[in-house]
């Protein structure tokens, strides 16, 4: 679903129209987490992390969350 052009152009439109102030996704895998970050105006991620499921560190994924200034909430 996160490849699908019209998911993203929904909630920009949601955010022009003054409904929504900011939106995020709910991930997953690394892999789902790394296509919203092609788009610079997701500012967050809801994501598995945990004892068990350390992937999103031990991938970068958390570092360049960081670096583009996206929030992490961990799930």
């Amino acid at each position: 679903q996160l490849r699908r052009a019209e998911v993203w152009d929904t909630v920009r439109a949601l955010q022009k129209e003054g409904k929504i102030a900011r939106f995020g996704a709910s991930v997953e895998s690394v892999a789902e987490a790394e296509e919203c970050l092609k788009h610079a105006d997701c500012a967050s991620l809801q994501l598995i992390f945990n004892i068990f499921r350390q992937t999103p560190h031990t991938s970068g994924l958390l570092d360049r969350c960081a670096t583009k200034g996206i929030a992490v909430i961990v799930r």
